[in-house]
Formats: C-alpha cells, structure tokens, sequence
C-alpha cells in the first residue's frame, strides 16, 4: 500500500500555482511572484524544491521537476506526467 507522503508547504504552494495546467516554466524568482509571499528568497525556495522530502512528494502527486537554461538565466520546469 502506498502512504502519502507528507506534503512539504512548497510542493502545496507549487500544486498551487500549476493548478489544472501540465506544466510550469520560468525562473525561481517568478516562481516566488507566483506563489505570492514576500520576502522569500529564490535560491532558497529552488533548494527546498530539490530535498529529497519535497522530490518524494512531487512524485507522489505526479509531477516532476527540472533545472535548465533559458538564455543565461536558470529555471525550473514543472511537468505533471499522465
């Protein structure tokens, strides 16, 4: 039987912010505008997206994330596997 894991606050606030969309894109700063709390440091919210409790809770809910490239700026990619 498989246990839900607990639900880090990110990955709720990412679940979110994707909402009834597949995907998500853009950099850890526009993810932090996107979740709406101020004062949240993007280097950090992108860190706790990538523990491994959060990456095991992505999982669990369908989704996966990535790290790439768009010009010289870093960003994320949120994807929900059907």
């Amino acid at each position: 039987q498989n246990r839900r894991p607990t639900k880090p606050m990110v990955v709720s606030r990412l679940l979110r912010v994707l909402g009834d969309d597949d995907s998500w894109y853009g950099t850890a700063s526009e993810l932090v505008n996107a979740f709406g709390i101020p004062r949240t440091s993007a280097v950090g919210l992108s860190r706790e997206l990538f523990t491994s409790k959060a990456l095991v809770s992505l999982d669990f809910e369908g989704l996966s994330i990535t790290r790439g490239w768009r010009g010289n700026k870093r960003i994320l990619k949120v994807n929900r596997r059907h």
